[in-house]
This record gives structure tokens, C-alpha cells and sequence, in this order.
């Protein structure tokens, strides 16, 4: 078999490929241990056999034995299931690897027999083993790649797309001039200067809430504070009653629902471990919000709600009936948020459970409910006294649930935030704990700092970290492994996500390096040829279309990630005209594909009809402002329309009117065109059949159209702060149809892909 036409994308590696029925033999000998196992033996008979009985909580466990795997769902299962494997295999009997003898139901195997000699389950096993002893050599491995025919943004496209991301603006002219003298070298320093912007917090927390969902809290003012026990909390009470400033009002109930954001950014900000964000002993409060969470601290500015301090979590306990005194709660970061208690909440059934799958989803990485993904009897349950934890069918997720929601135990289960020190758990439940570890007595009082600290300590928290930040960089969740192995495209999706794996765990180790800052993480992923690709070129194979499919690929911007390109390229926001709240964060977050954080938890990313229309809608009614707008300034003033004024045409004036839509690609979509670009000309004849399509309508008396803009089109008020334009500055009327015709440019280059897409 021949390995020729690999290819390489950073840690994007296709090794040989081979049909289904063919694969052991071929993959023999161009292939790692670990490509062995992941393209033969695990799909073959590990993955498709073994696991149904040998994963944590199943059959085999409960008979005893040692062989026990992990499901798809697990973050790293395949490596962690080859070693496992591997260390089985070492087992012989009368000379004979027990991985060869159980499945065929001998040595007393509790699963009777499940394969035949001879068939291509067994031959994967053995091929298995022949490379575990070293007597298959593999010549022709991963290592051996070759570069991938794609095109790679430039420093200066990479910063543009990053700094509007995170920056919610376009390069400065001084930071351009750094990209074309120096490249990457200057990239590195401008990505660590914009990660100290208050924009790129801003745009962390947005990422954090996507996971945590407590602007929920945001629906209508007072919620959040609302969620605070007024025993515990005494100033969400009388405090909270006795005010009467509205905003201010929307400001600390604002502050309080992104109590567990902020506390996200302090970390970042200040450049700590990362894992503090669930061992953290204190809690983090601005001027706003410390009176509602008991906090006695004094600020340098009271005029700022800017300024952070870290303070003891405490709140006035009952310690008899009726009575109350200040004491100190457990702290282990934003596990113990009174707002994260509340977003996640529990009941007396429930008992933690969906708390607990939160946690292993959000700060694992680990879906619970995929992990147990298994055809399930409910006829069954009926025959144990507790399912939960004598059905195996049920336990298997629960013997790791249980014991996560067993550390929240002095957490009321009826008011999520009220703290009971003297509460004692159910005894029908797994005692708490952390996978194989019981939480000692002596911890119980504080579970959940040790809880926190086992979170921390575990891999899987470092993936779950870069999954978080993957997914918010790039608008999409990392590659599932592919478990359907009959599909055709099985081999070059298996290869997509083994490549993607690698480069998430390079990543999170240089997280891990950088002592878990997160900046670290951040500036990794876009660094990444993943980030950077821009395009392929040449042709590609139908495997390697299918394996780079998604690599690259362009993200469709969120509503809030839209209106702050359209404030940064344009100057102003899509507003609505009577209170000057932006559309897309308003009247249109929900229909341009946006969430509440409340009944819709995801976002769309595929635009679908209606998002279509809206796009076009912001399009049409930006480009009507914008451009007469433009024209009441001077041009040293413009920041659109510096190279041209109302009266050139181009009979006159082609030249300034190419140069300014030169700029205006630029400055709008991030491409430079050269004075022979095809893109140039299509934008020039878009400027001039409109301009002589429009002056021939105002010819005609009786087409209607006249040198009158309609009245929203007009420039009357200063659109950056709403006040009335002198009248020396008004522009109404529209004489030679310049006005409209760089409306329609403006509404082409606004409705673009390139600028509706990252």
C-alpha cells in the first residue's frame, strides 16, 4: 500500500488509508501503535465489543475485573484506553495474551465468548499485539508528512481578525506598519498588548457565559438580587426596597448575575492559575455589588465600578432556629457563586444530579449523558430497590455523578444559595466523593474546595479549558469522534479528529507550561494554522476536502460580534432611533441566531431566512446613514468617505473614486485590491450604473424620483450622539445621485459574506 499523498495542516496528519475490509493489514504497515488502535482495534472489536460491558459502572466492574475502558464522551479516551489495553495485554497465559483468550470465553471470561478465532475481530486483536511486542515495524508512521497546499492568513490578516474579535476594532495605522516591517514578530506582542484591552474581557466573559448562562439573570431588573436568601443576604432586602435610581438598580442587579463572569476576568486580568476558577478562596466584588454579598471593603474610587477586590465569602448562617450570625462559607471559586448555585439549581429528587452533570460538562469536559448513551429497559429498574445504584444500566452514570453532587450537600435544596451547615445527606445515596476517591469525613464541612481541588488537579479540566476558549474563538465545539465506521468518509473523519486532538493537546500544554494563564491559551489558538488558514489551493482529495472541511472555515459572527465589526469599521452603531440600544443586541439578538441564556442556550450558526433578512436590513439601513452622515463632515473628519466628495463623477474624478473604494474593501473586509483587481471593477460599476441609472430617474418627471433623500437618509443628527446638526451641516437633498449611489456600495459591502462571516 502506498502512504503518497499526505497531508499536513500543524498537527493535521493523513496516514495511509485503506478500505474497511482491508484496513488491518494495510494500516499494519504504515501505521503507529496508536493509529493502529484508533483506525483497526478500536473500531474493529475494542470499541464495538469490549466497551459494552468494560466501562466504569458496567458488567465486567461489577464482576471484578481490572479491564475497564472508557466511552466516547471522555475527553482523551482513545489514549487512555490504549494504555489500559496495552497493559492487559501484557498478561499472558501459557504463553498467551489474555486479551487473545478472554473474548473467545476462556479463562472463565464473564462475558462468555464474543469472537471466533479467525475472523477479523480477532486478527485486529492480534495485530494489536504484534505491535505491542515489537514484532510489526511500522516504516512509514504520522511523522512522515508534507506540507498542505493551503494559504495562511498574514500577521497583519491575522491580527485584523483577532483584534476584531477580541478587540471589537480594526488595526491602528501605527499597528499595520509594525505587521509589514516585522510579521509574526510584532503578531506576538500586539495579541499580548490587545489581551489587556477592557474589550478583550468583555469578549471572555461573552465566551464564559455560553457555558455558565447566568445572564439569564439579565432578563428584568432585579432577578438576580432576587436570588439572594434576605437572611443570608440581608441588603437584598431593605437595601434593595429602599432604592430608587433605576439604573442603578439595572446596574447592581447587572453586577451581581455576572458576579461569576467577572470574578473569570479578574483571574485573567491579574494574570493568575487558572485553576482558581474552581479553588479559588475568595470571591471578587466591585463597589455595586459588595454590600449584597456581605463584603465590608473599601474602594479608592468610589466613582468607578471598575475597581475589584477579593474578600472572604461569608453570610449570616442560621445556627439555631431563628437565629443568625455572620460566619465564613466554603469558597472554591465560582463553584460556590450563589449565582451558579441559582443557574444550576437542584431539588430534593434530583438531589445535585444536574449539578453535578454541569460540572463535568463545563468544567470537564465531559458529557455525562453521552458517556451513558446506551439503550436502557425501563422494565428493568422495577426489579432493584435503587436503581441508581444497583441497576447497572443506571449506575454506570450515577457512581459518577453521585458522589460530584454529594459535595454540595450543606447547599439547601430548595433555596440553591442558603448554606446548612448542620444538614445531613441522604443515605441512599453514594457517599461524596470523586470518581474512585470518597471525600474523608473531615472534608465534608468544606466539600466543595475538595471538590474544587480534585477538579483542578484533573487532566480534564485543562481540555475542557481549551474547548471552552476553541469554542468561542471558532463558533463551533472540537470535532466528536466519528463513531459511525460504516460511513465512507469514516478514515479521513477519524483522521480530522485524531489531528484535532493533537492540536488541542498541544495547546493545553502550553497552557499547563504557562503555570494555566489563560492569555497563554488564548494567543495559542490563534497562532494556530487552525485559526490562520484562510483558503486551500490546488486541488484536493475527496479525503482531504472532508478532513479539512472545517478547518479554516470562516464563523458566522454572533449578534454581538456583528454589531461591534459594524461599530469598528463604520464609527457608529445600528440603533434603534429612540432609546440608541443596537439592534442586533436587542430587537434582533434572538432572530439574527443569538441566546437568552435562559430558554435558548445555543447559537446558530448557519444563517437561515430570517437571519438573512435582517442582514440585509442592517445593510440597507446603515449604508442609508452612513453615507450623508459622512458627507456633513469635513473629509479630514470622515472616517468612510475621505477621498471623494458629493460632486465628484466620474467623468472627472475615476481615479479618487477608485482610491476611496480601495480603501473602503480595506477597511470593510479586511482585503487589499490592487488598480486591476476584477473586485475593483465590480465595485465601480456597481458605483456607476447606479449613479446613471439613478441621475436618468431624476430626469424624468414622472418616475417620482427626485434630489430630495428620503428623510431617514438624511443627514440631520450627529450620529455618534444624537444631537441636531447646525444647519450649515444638513445634508437633504442629493442633486446628482452620488448620495445613493455610495449607498449602494456601502449596502454591497456590508451585506458581503466576508463581512458577515470572522
Amino acid at each position: 500500500m502506498s502512504c503518497s499523498g499526505a497531508l499536513t495542516l500543524g498537527l493535521l496528519a493523513f496516514g495511509c488509508s485503506a478500505s474497511n475490509a482491508s484496513k488491518s493489514d494495510a494500516v499494519e504497515d504504515c501505521a503507529s501503535v496508536e493509529q493502529y488502535f484508533s483506525e483497526v482495534a478500536w473500531p474493529t472489536v475494542v470499541g464495538s465489543n469490549c466497551v459494552s460491558c468494560h466501562t466504569p459502572g458496567g458488567p465486567a466492574q461489577a464482576g471484578g475485573a481490572a479491564f475497564l475502558l472508557l466511552p466516547p464522551g471522555y475527553p482523551r479516551f482513545l489514549e487512555s484506553n490504549l494504555q489500559i489495553t496495552r497493559d492487559i495485554a501484557a498478561y499472558e497465559v501459557a504463553g498467551k495474551s489474555i486479551l487473545l483468550r478472554k473474548p473467545l470465553g476462556e479463562l472463565q471470561h464473564g462475558g462468555g465468548m464474543r469472537i471466533s478465532e479467525g475472523t477479523d475481530e480477532y486478527k485486529a486483536l492480534e495485530g494489536l499485539i504484534a505491535l505491542f511486542d515489537g514484532k510489526k515495524s511500522c516504516s512509514n508512521s504520522n511523522d512522515e508528512q508534507q506540507n498542505a497546499p493551503l494559504n495562511l492568513l498574514d500577521a497583519a490578516g491575522t491580527f485584523r481578525k483577532a483584534s476584531l474579535h477580541f478587540g471589537g476594532r480594526i488595526p491602528t495605522k501605527d499597528e499595520q506598519k509594525d505587521l509589514e516591517e516585522e510579521g509574526d514578530a510584532a503578531l506576538v506582542g500586539l495579541l499580548s498588548d490587545l489581551m489587556q484591552e477592557d474589550a478583550f474581557f468583555e469578549r471572555l466573559k461573552e465566551i464564559f457565559n455560553d457555558q455558565l448562562l447566568v445572564e439569564r439573570f439579565l432578563a428584568y431588573t432585579g432577578y438576580a438580587v432576587s436570588r439572594l436568601d434576605e437572611r443570608m443576604y440581608p441588603a437584598a432586602g431593605e437595601t434593595w426596597d429602599a432604592l430608587e435610581d433605576g439604573d442603578l438598580k439595572k446596574r447592581i442587579n447587572h453586577d451581581l448575575a455576572h458576579e461569576p463572569l467577572d470574578f473569570i476576568a479578574y483571574l485573567v486580568r491579574q494574570e493568575k492559575p487558572f485553576t482558581e476558577l474552581v479553588t479559588a478562596n475568595y470571591r471578587v466584588v466591585n463597589r455595586l455589588t459588595a454590600p449584597y454579598l456581605n463584603a465590608d471593603v473599601d474602594f479608592d474610587d468610589s466613582s468607578t465600578d471598575q475597581e475589584w477586590r477579593e474578600v472572604t465569602a461569608q453570610a449570616f448562617i442560621e445556627t439555631e432556629k431563628d437565629e443568625f450570625s455572620l460566619q465564613e462559607l466554603p469558597q472554591a471559586g465560582v463553584l460556590t457563586s450563589p449565582f451558579f448555585l441559582n443557574r444550576f439549581p437542584t431539588t430534593p429528587t434530583n438531589r445535585n444530579r444536574h449539578r453535578a452533570r454541569m460540572i463535568l460538562d463545563i468544567f470537564l469536559g465531559t458529557d455525562i449523558l453521552k458517556v451513558g448513551d446506551r439503550p436502557l429497559d425501563p422494565t428493568q429498574a422495577g426489579q432493584y430497590p435503587n436503581p441508581t445504584q444497583n441497576d447497572p444500566s443506571c449506575s454506570s452514570c450515577h457512581e459518577i455523578i453521585d458522589p460530584i453532587g454529594g459535595a454540595f450537600q450543606k447547599f439547601s435544596d430548595n433555596n440553591q444559595e442558603q448554606y446548612l451547615p448542620l444538614r445531613s445527606w441522604y443515605g441512599d445515596m453514594k457517599p461524596a466523593g470523586y470518581g474512585a476517591e470518597q471525600m474523608p469525613v473531615s472534608e465534608i464541612e468544606r466539600a466543595p474546595e475538595w471538590l474544587g481541588q480534585r477538579i483542578a488537579g484533573d487532566p480534564r479540566f485543562v481540555y475542557a479549558m481549551v474547548k471552552i476558549i476553541y469554542e468561542g474563538v471558532f463558533g463551533r465545539v472540537p470535532l466528536e469522534y466519528p463513531a459511525d465506521q460504516q460511513n465512507p468518509d469514516y478514515s479521513a473523519q477519524l483522521q480530522a479528529w485524531q489531528s484535532q486532538q493533537k492540536t488541542l493537546e498541544a495547546v493545553g500544554q502550553e497552557f499547563i507550561d504557562a503555570e494555566h494563564n489563560l492569555k497563554v491559551l488564548i494567543q495559542a489558538l490563534l497562532l494556530s494554522d487552525e485559526y490562520r488558514t484562510e483558503s486551500a489551493s490546488g486541488s484536493l482529495s475527496k479525503d482531504e476536502e472532508v478532513a479539512l472541511s472545517e478547518i479554516g472555515t470562516a464563523r458566522f459572527s454572533s449578534p454581538s460580534l456583528l454589531a461591534k465589526k459594524i461599530r469598528a469599521v463604520t464609527g457608529i452603531a445600528w440603533n434603534r432611533s429612540w432609546d440608541r440600544t443596537d439592534e442586533l443586541l436587542s430587537d434582533y439578538r434572538i432572530l439574527y441566531g443569538g441566546m437568552d441564556s435562559d430558554t435558548i442556550l445555543e447559537r446558530l450558526s448557519v444563517p437561515n431566512g430570517v437571519m438573512s433578512a435582517v442582514a440585509w436590513r442592517m445593510a440597507n439601513e446603515m449604508s442609508c446613514r452612513l453615507v450623508a452622515w459622512e458627507f456633513s463632515m469635513s473629509q479630514s473628519e470622515r472616517a468612510l468617505l475621505s477621498k471623494v466628495e458629493i460632486t465628484d463623477l466620474p467623468a472627472e474624478a475615476e481615479a479618487q473614486i477608485k482610491e476611496q473604494l480601495i480603501e473602503l474593501h480595506e477597511r470593510i473586509l479586511g482585503e487589499r485590491l490592487s488598480a486591476d483587481s476584477p473586485e475593483l471593477e465590480r465595485s465601480y460599476a456597481l458605483f456607476t450604473e447606479t449613479l446613471n441609472e439613478g441621475q436618468g430617474l431624476i430626469e424624468e418627471s414622472d418616475s417620482g424620483i427626485g434630489v430630495r433623500l428620503a428623510r431617514s437618509c438624511q443627514a440631520r443628527t450627529n450620529l455618534k450622539t444624537g444631537e441636531d446638526l447646525e444647519e450649515g451641516a444638513l445634508v437633504r437633498d442629493d442633486p446628482d445621485y452620488t448620495i445613493r449611489a455610495w449607498m449602494a456600495v456601502f449596502t454591497y459591502l456590508l451585506s458581503d459574506y466576508r463581512f458577515l462571516y470572522e
